[in-house]
């Protein structure tokens, strides 16, 4: 093509043409133009057509995590729930000053469980990648790359919430240690099992060790419903991720 050019240039100044040459000088830089633009145009499609496909990897990704995290979250309400009850139960019985044997296990639970206030929570790392690697604006719905922003602010809130409550409970642990021995059965066995011994009269008549519990259900009560609120966001975000997934999907992603 560029010896064509050269050839036809060639000719029209032997010609002695001078007009028509300055047009056809024209009309060559016209072209040349139009050739690197459509080459400019071409390698910016590829280059959204990369971008593509990483953004659909990525949501693909943290789709996945999401499952994740709503599984340890699942747990985490669990347990939350769950030593919610006892302490509840343990404060019932202990005003009431009587423990019934069906209560008993929930009171011994409650005196295995009642320092551990610490919960970890999975964390997306394919948004904490995004993230390191600047590719978070490769998702376009800015909603969902708020909303990992916020719940990756939450979830380090719900972890510092439960470390303070740990904390505080450790530093008051001689209130319990008052009361509470340990002894272990199937001792250097896989079956080892820890056993509190109390003295749950004593117990029943310290005023302080009620109120004690009392605070720790409040405690259970403002993080079960942290977890739960947790749990809505990324239930809300999980259906934004697959409502973005089908339509690359339609797309023909796959």
């Amino acid at each position: 093509m560029i010896s064509l050019f050269r050839k036809i240039r060639q000719k029209l100044l032997e010609e002695n043409k001078a007009g028509n040459y300055l047009k056809y000088a024209i009309g060559e830089i016209f072209l040349v133009v139009i050739g690197i633009l459509i080459a400019l145009q071409v390698n910016n499609w590829n280059e959204q057509r990369k971008d593509k496909i990483k953004s659909y990897s990525y949501l693909v990704r943290l789709n996945e995590d999401i499952d994740l995290i709503l599984a340890d979250v699942d747990n985490s309400l669990k347990g939350a729930e769950r030593k919610l009850i006892s302490s509840i139960m343990v404060q019932k019985a202990l005003e009431a000053k009587d423990l019934p044997k069906s209560e008993k296990e929930h009171f011994d639970r409650y005196l295995n469980e009642y320092h551990q206030f610490y919960v970890t929570i999975q964390d997306s790392r394919t948004y904490i990648e995004m993230i390191s690697a600047s590719g978070i604006n490769l998702i376009e719905n800015q909603w969902i790359r708020n909303a990992f922003s916020s719940l990756a602010d939450y979830r380090e809130f719900i972890i510092d919430v439960n470390r303070a409550n740990r904390d505080a409970q450790m530093q008051n642990s001689q209130v319990f240690e008052a009361y509470v021995r340990y002894r272990f059965e199937n001792a250097l066995t896989d079956s080892a099992v820890s056993i509190p011994y109390y003295d749950f009269e004593a117990m029943a008549t310290d005023e302080k060790f009620i109120n004690r519990i009392s605070k720790q259900s409040r405690s259970w009560n403002v993080i079960l419903n942290m977890f739960k609120g947790y749990n809505s966001q990324v239930l809300q975000i999980r259906d934004s991720v697959q409502s973005e997934l089908k339509k690359f999907h339609s797309k023909g992603f796959q």
